[in-house]
C-alpha cells in the first residue's frame, strides 16, 4: 500500500507530468497493490487521477476538494487499486471561514483475494483546530464505512505526531509506521527557507491500519522519495501487510 501527496503547484504546476511519471514508476517498483492519493489535480489538459489509473492499469476513484471550471483547475483525492472498487464513499469537511477552502476523505471497499479491504485516502486542514475536529470524526466514518472488515486508512493529515488529533488516531488505529520504527525519523515533509536551509522537518503522511475479523500482520514501513527525481514535495509512505490465515472461503 502506497499513499503519496502529489503536490499540485497551481498555477505553475512545476514539472507536473515528469513528476507524474516518477510517481508511476515508483508505484511501480514497489509493487504497490493500493495507491491512495492527496492534491490530484485536473486541468483542461490532463486528469492526474486518470493518467496514473491507465498507465499502472488500475481501478481508479476520485473525489474533488477544491477547484472550479472558471480556472480550468481543480484538485481533490484519489484511490487507485489492482483490485475492484466498491462505490465511492465521500466525506467533505468544510471550511467554515473560507468556503473555497475544503478537506475530503474519500473511502471505498475493495474485493481482495483475502477477502473485502476498505481504503480511505484523507487530505485534512492545515488549520490546527479544525484538523483537530476532522481527525476526530474520522474514526467513527471509517468504522461505518469498513463494518467488519479491516480497512487503510491513509494520507496527508497536515498533523505532526505529538498532536492530540494523532494520538487519539491510534487509539482506533495502528500507526504501520511506528509499529516497526518506534524512534526512527519519521519526517515525510521539509519547510524550508527561500535560500534553502531547513526551517521545519515533520511527520504529516500516515498509513494507518484498522483490523478486522481476520487478523493482519505489518510486514514493512518506509518513507521515501521516487527512484528516478522528486515526484513532490511529500515523501510517499509506504506499509506491506499480509493476513495471518488464508482468506475464508465463501459459501
Amino acid at each position: 500500500m502506497l499513499s503519496a501527496n502529489l503536490w499540485h503547484d497551481w498555477p505553475r504546476q512545476r514539472r507536473w507530468p515528469a513528476r507524474l511519471e516518477a510517481l508511476a514508476q515508483l508505484v511501480a517498483s514497489e509493487q504497490a497493490e493500493v495507491v491512495l492519493l492527496q492534491e490530484v489535480a485536473r486541468t483542461r489538459t490532463m486528469r492526474a487521477d486518470e493518467w496514473l489509473a491507465g498507465r499502472l492499469n488500475m481501478h481508479c476513484l476520485y473525489a474533488r476538494a477544491n477547484g472550479h471550471r472558471v480556472v480550468e483547475f481543480e484538485e481533490g483525492v484519489a484511490v487507485l487499486s489492482r483490485f475492484p472498487l466498491g462505490q465511492a464513499q465521500v466525506r467533505q469537511f468544510r471550511a467554515r471561514l473560507n468556503p473555497f477552502v475544503r478537506r475530503v476523505a474519500l473511502g471505498t471497499v475493495m474485493a481482495t483475494p483475502n477477502g473485502p479491504v476498505a481504503a480511505v485516502s484523507v487530505h485534512l486542514s492545515l488549520t490546527p483546530g479544525r484538523n483537530a475536529r476532522q481527525l476526530a470524526a474520522l474514526p467513527g466514518w471509517v468504522s461505518g464505512l469498513a463494518g467488519a472488515h479491516p480497512a487503510v486508512i491513509g494520507g496527508d493529515f497536515n498533523a505532526p505526531e505529538h498532536r492530540a488529533g494523532i494520538r487519539g488516531a491510534r487509539q482506533h488505529w495502528l500507526d504501520t509506521f511506528r509499529h516497526l520504527h518506534p524512534h526512527a525519523d519519521g519526517a515525510t515533509h521539509e519547510l524550508c527557507w527561500p535560500g534553502g536551509r531547513t526551517l521545519r522537518r515533520q511527520r504529516l503522511d500516515y498509513i494507518f491500519w484498522q483490523a478486522g475479523q481476520h487478523p493482519w500482520r505489518v510486514l514493512e514501513a518506509r518513507h521515501l522519495e521516487a527512484p528516478t527525481a522528486p515526484h513532490s514535495d511529500h515523501l510517499a509512505v509506504v506499509a506491506r501487510l499480509a493476513p495471518l490465515a488464508p482468506a475464508p472461503v465463501a459459501q
